[in-house]
């Protein structure tokens, strides 16, 4: 369960601590050891991380937050960071998944949000599953991070692997026609485990992350 002092998430899962500040500016997922060490930043989106903040809460493994429409993103969008629990051998250290929703009081958008994932990686590798792209990504000898989307929700994914180590995800959510006063939603998610995992483990745990149940919202 989340826990929440005001302004930012935190959940404490074994050797890992996830965290999220849902201010301007921020609203992004941090994974780090419980020491403090920062060893990956899971889908920023920086289009949603500079609307301005209507609400924002915890409901159970739910973090809630809704942002207002801006001049350059003129869209009312949900944030629904949900803790996950999969049945998946080996047993993840932590999951979860990222649903975000938008809908638009104007006529004719387009609805494009740029998502990034990046890690300080020591190597990086692309698989298929459910005819979309996951990426296995080792960030030090004892953690491996599962990063997936669909390619309903991210038709564009790529991955990029640069010469200091650094391990970059780049997608596009969304990109549809979207009328006034419809709702559209998309998720991400991802799993943290303990040591290396094969490609047929990370692909069953994606598999399952992607049928869980879409959060309640509002």
């Amino acid at each position: 369960m989340w826990q929440w002092d005001g302004s930012i998430a935190t959940a404490e899962l074994g050797s890992i601590q996830l965290t999220v500040a849902t201010a301007v500016g921020d609203r992004r997922v941090q994974l780090k050891t419980r020491e403090g060490l920062l060893l990956a930043t899971l889908w920023d989106m920086p289009s949603v991380s500079g609307a301005p903040l209507l609400d924002t809460y915890v409901r159970d493994d739910d973090l809630v937050c809704l942002t207002g429409p801006t001049d350059s993103f003129p869209f009312h969008t949900q944030l629904y960071w949900t803790l996950r629990k999969v049945e998946s051998s080996p047993t993840p250290l932590a999951a979860l998944s990222l649903l975000v929703s938008v809908r638009t009081d104007l006529l004719d958008t387009h609805p494009t949000i740029d998502v990034t994932t990046e890690a300080a990686a020591r190597s990086s590798s692309e698989l298929s599953v459910l005819d979309g792209k996951a990426y296995v990504v080792s960030l030090r000898e004892d953690v491996t991070l599962v990063d997936f989307a669909t390619p309903e929700d991210c038709a564009q994914q790529q991955l990029h692997a640069a010469d200091d180590q650094r391990t970059t995800i780049e997608r596009s959510l969304f990109g549809h026609f979207l009328e006034k006063g419809v709702i559209r939603s998309g998720r991400l998610f991802a799993a943290l485990y303990a040591g290396e995992v094969t490609e047929s483990q990370a692909a069953e745990v994606c598999e399952q992350l992607s049928a869980t149940e879409l959060p309640l919202t509002t």
